[in-house]
């Protein structure tokens, strides 16, 4: 009986060995992990980034800076408008540049090796891990002043694919209503611009090489000139500058009230002005006076 109540003894020592021994285990599991960024990324600091549409981004998406996992969110949170709000430090948790249309705050948590890379003007976009992997936050460092806890941005929003996917099936509708109630007229403009490129073609195949020669010519020229106008264009409008920055602009002005008003006068006017006496009498006196030099 005392061997046997020994070895059972025995038995439970080894048991609770074992036990602590696993529980041991269990809890340096654990430190590790938390230092290695299982559950945390060791010494870390928390910004916040505001966002009208997720994207896909949920509790415990990876955040990433030059494609390294430097982070993770740690909260999505509805808030109404985007007040300017402290956290229990005292530190600004919201963006005073924020639109009143933000829905959405997310909770960062940052390594503290890479807040020191993260910058005042950091781009906050959300990404895809190639075509159908997991979202993440990409943080794309700017040139401005180091960031530290409690910072807040104002992330880029993703592109709404289902928007335009919605978007692309109305333009597609449009486009095939159009085809339908013009299905006729648009035929016979493509047979019409068929037959027309036929027969440029062989207009094209039976000139001599004399008439070819001369057709590249004409083109040459056309181009020339076509340089030549938006040359005197260019020319043209640089003047109109000169001339407005250099006092001119008071003179077209009284040239526009000139020509207004001469473009008012008609055809009877001139006849009543050239019958009148006190013009005869000039003329007259002009033609008299340039017989007797």
């Amino acid at each position: 009986m005392d061997i046997e109540q020994a070895e059972k003894n025995e038995l439970k020592k080894k048991q609770r060995l074992v036990a602590a021994l696993f529980v041991l285990a269990i809890v340096l599991s654990m430190v590790f992990a938390y230092w290695m960024g299982a559950f945390g990324l060791g010494p870390s600091k928390n910004i916040f980034v505001y966002y009208d549409f997720a994207g896909g981004i949920e509790r415990g998406s990876t955040v990433r800076l030059s494609g390294i996992k430097v982070g993770r969110v740690t909260e999505i949170k509805f808030v109404k408008e985007s007040p300017v709000e402290t956290d229990s430090d005292g530190n600004a948790d919201a963006p005073a540049s924020a639109s009143a249309s933000t829905h959405l705050r997310m909770k960062l948590e940052i390594s503290k090796e890479a807040l020191k890379q993260i910058t005042e003007d950091s781009k906050f976009y959300i990404n895809l891990a190639g075509i159908i992997g997991e979202r993440y936050v990409e943080v794309v460092p700017g040139t401005g002043a180091q960031v530290n806890r409690g910072f807040s941005f104002r992330g880029v929003d993703p592109p709404r694919v289902d928007q335009l996917l919605s978007q692309g099936y109305g333009i597609f509708g449009d486009l095939r209503e159009f085809w339908g109630d013009n299905k006729a007229d648009l035929k016979e403009i493509f047979q019409t611009l068929n037959e027309l490129s036929k027969n440029l073609s062989k207009i094209l195949g039976g000139m001599s090489p004399e008439q070819k020669k001369q057709i590249s010519a004409l083109i040459a020229n056309l181009s020339v000139t076509s340089a030549d106008l938006k040359i005197l264009v260019t020319n043209l409008k640089e003047a109109s500058v000169y001339i407005a920055q250099n006092g001119g602009q008071p003179s077209w002005d009284r040239i526009e009230r000139i020509l207004q008003k001469a473009d008012k006068i008609g055809l009877p006017d001139i006849r009543r002005l050239m019958l009148e006496d006190g013009i005869k009498v000039n003329f007259s006196s002009r033609r008299v006076e340039g017989t007797e030099q």
